[in-house]
């Protein structure tokens, strides 16, 4: 899962999506296999509804990876498209308690299908929004929020 951060093709997601080498313990019964990951092509598919209106030619578009942080788990995609809808980042120093905020996702749950044939259609789901309120900002050791 991952959101389009700008209208030039910048799509942001996290690091575990398209890092190799992350290993998995799968369990069917009483077997268990132990399956690493390796990357080797990243698409990025929009919904219908946009694909229609932004004219384009195909549902998935290859994207390259253009920044990366393990430690944040976050990862920059670019795609090779223009005048996009967006979410705009928001300034997180102008948060503050009792601000709306609404979490966007696209919930897959906690199952992979592994081996399973997908199509287009069947990997992007409608996006669940789930509104909410800042209860409270933290602080970390060092003073940061």
């Amino acid at each position: 899962s991952g959101f389009v951060i700008s209208p030039f093709g910048y799509v942001v997601t996290n690091n575990h999506v398209v890092a190799s080498g992350e290993q998995f313990l799968l369990t069917r019964g009483i077997q268990h296999v132990k399956i690493t990951t390796k990357v080797s092509r990243i698409d990025v598919c929009f919904p219908q509804g946009t694909i229609a209106a932004q004219g384009m030619s195909s549902q998935c578009t290859e994207a390259t990876v253009t920044a990366a942080d393990a430690g944040l788990d976050l990862a920059v995609l670019f795609v090779n498209a223009s005048n996009l809808p967006y979410v705009a980042i928001g300034d997180s120093d102008a948060v503050s308690a009792g601000h709306p905020v609404d979490a966007l996702g696209y919930p897959f749950g906690a199952d992979v299908e592994v081996g399973k044939i997908a199509t287009a259609r069947g990997i992007v789901p409608e996006i669940s929004t789930t509104p909410g309120t800042i209860s409270a900002l933290r602080t970390s050791d060092a003073g940061e929020q």
